[in-house]
């Protein structure tokens, strides 16, 4: 009933354009399919679910944009980037989306998260949150929407602007989790997509 979408790129497990190009395609496979009522997402590393975007493609990234400014050309108000178009995939996606978190998750892999309709992560000693600021960076796939409607303005803000990052048990009480499994995340995710499996697919699109 429910599909795996498995993020695989070590030693690091960055984030990168190729990955999205892949992952994008298994989104779209998994709308198209009658039988798979739900989507979970997960990492292959033991200890990481997903990082932030590869440090090579941020900076090829930024000197693009500032080629880009020189022209004087404005950039659009709501620019798509193939990044941009995954996230918001997963976000409008028809069929439940199910973040199974395994590991560190951070940055664009922390986004990724929030796009998702349910998260649940495994008990571990690793940390989830957005970092970005650390970097000097911004958030730039959906943080400081998702996790506004998510946690509120107040969390929301006060955690982007320290890069504030919590344990899966500190997750759980501050409602960026929805459960913390004590066998494996991807364990409690399938359970759950069994039991979607069993309402109807029209009800659980709406």
């Amino acid at each position: 009933n429910g599909a795996i979408i498995t993020f695989n790129d070590p030693p690091n497990e960055f984030i990168s354009i190729k990955m999205v190009e892949k992952a994008s395609q298994a989104l779209k496979k998994a709308r198209l399919d009658d039988n798979i009522k739900s989507v979970i997402f997960t990492g292959a590393s033991s200890s990481v679910f997903l990082n932030c975007f590869n440090p090579k493609e941020v900076l090829k990234m930024s000197e693009a944009l500032k080629e880009h400014r020189k022209s004087g050309l404005a950039e659009p108000r709501f620019a798509q980037t193939p990044l941009r178009n995954f996230w918001e995939d997963i976000d409008n996606f028809c069929k439940p989306t199910i973040a199974a978190i395994n590991g560190m998750c951070v940055g664009a892999g922390f986004e990724l998260a929030l796009a998702c309709d349910l998260r649940i992560a495994s008990e571990g000693n690793y940390y989830i949150g957005q970092t970005d600021i650390q970097m000097g960076l911004s958030p730039s796939a959906g943080a400081t929407s998702r996790l506004v409607r998510l946690v509120g303005t107040g969390k929301a803000l006060e955690w982007l602007l320290r890069g504030r990052t919590f344990s899966p048990e500190e997750a759980l009480l501050e409602g960026i989790v929805n459960h913390v499994a004590k066998d494996s995340s991807l364990s409690l995710a399938k359970s759950i997509c069994n039991e979607l499996g069993n309402k109807p697919g029209p009800a659980l699109a709406a």
